[in-house]
């Protein structure tokens, strides 16, 4: 069983994040729109109709069709050809920008790329339904939006994956005074709640891998399938009677204060959220089995172990676990069955 465990929790690669966003100081970009000159930000009433009027509907895509249709999407947008960003500095925020991502997403072994795709302005009533990106560029994972200065309400983004929801409101961009970006996995199902008053005003880009083996970029990290052989496992140890501690090693090192669920980094955290969320799935008798994870580094002699069911109080102080099982994750290349 221990084996076939550390073979499920390999397949758990990164965090189960999927999305990303802040607010940021402001950085402008010296943007020139053709016809309307340099933008001013936060965006004014005057100059966001000069430039809706020189923007297109937005289409969306249905299958191999390209369309328009107000009642499924309602987002004024203009093609990188008719402006440009003059600001220097600016590619520099972005590249700040997908560090950040790579952290949150934990894609931090991946070198990512933005590419510009277009200019969107949301006036009062614009929205776009329920949907998922197309791979527009070979090696897409991402889409990152960031929004400028422009005051304004609603509009919430909302963005789904595996019974998870997600809100994003660009409160830094809505208030006039900072920017705010949003990045998430191309292929999670995500909607544009209807503005309700001012416009919005972003600037969207592709986000790729730098170096992809082929065409296909990485797909959000889903976990279902893993948690739920997970809770198999651990339903099938409960049956034999085991009255042992399972200890799973971490792959990062901490503090005592910094043991917590919601200070674990990167694929700790992810694959401490498959283990509890699958004992949940058991029942208070597998929780009080106690599925632990010990201090990396600790000689296994120690017999030091960590209760880390609880996310946001500190985890009780080490306490010696006699009938011990030490498995890693990372080496499940060399289980053996």
């Amino acid at each position: 069983m221990h084996a076939d465990l550390i073979r499920a929790l390999a397949k758990v690669d990164r965090p189960g994040e999927v999305c990303a966003a802040s607010d940021l100081p402001l950085t402008m970009t010296g943007l020139e729109v053709e016809g309307v000159g340099t933008l001013r930000l936060p965006l004014a009433e005057t100059q966001a109709r000069a430039l809706i009027e020189r923007c297109r509907q937005a289409p969306y895509g249905k299958g191999t069709q390209t369309l328009v249709d107000t009642d499924v999407r309602r987002v004024w947008e203009m093609d990188p050809a008719c402006f440009k960003l003059t600001n220097p500095k600016w590619q520099q925020l972005i590249e700040s920008i997908l560090y950040e991502v790579q952290q949150r997403l934990g894609l931090e072994e991946r070198k990512l790329s933005a590419h510009l795709y277009k200019l969107l302005v949301y006036e009062k009533g614009s929205f776009f339904l329920p949907h998922r990106d197309g791979e527009k560029l070979d090696g897409m994972v991402a889409t990152l939006i960031v929004a400028l200065p422009s005051v304004h309400e609603g509009g919430e983004l909302i963005i789904r994956h595996e019974g998870r929801v997600h809100e994003i409101v660009f409160s830094g961009a809505a208030s006039g005074l900072e920017l705010s970006y949003a990045a998430f996995y191309a292929d999670c199902q995500h909607e544009v709640k209807p503005l309700s008053s001012g416009y919005r005003l972003c600037l969207a880009y592709n986000v790729t891998l730098t170096t992809s083996p082929g065409r296909q970029g990485l797909k959000a990290p889903a976990y279902g399938t893993v948690g739920a052989r997970v809770a198999q496992l651990l339903g099938a140890w409960r049956e034999k009677g085991e009255t042992g501690k399972l200890a799973i090693t971490l792959e990062h090192r901490y503090t005592r204060d910094g043991l917590t669920l919601n200070k674990l980094k990167g694929v700790d955290r992810a694959r401490a959220e498959v283990l509890f969320e699958a004992a949940e799935q058991k029942g208070p008798a597998q929780r009080s089995k106690g599925i632990n994870a010990i201090f990396p580094g600790l000689p296994e002699s120690s017999n030091a172990w960590v209760d880390a069911r609880n996310q946001g109080d500190p985890i009780p102080q080490t306490r010696p676990c006699r009938r011990s099982h030490f498995i890693k994750p990372s080496e499940a290349g060399s289980a053996r069955r």
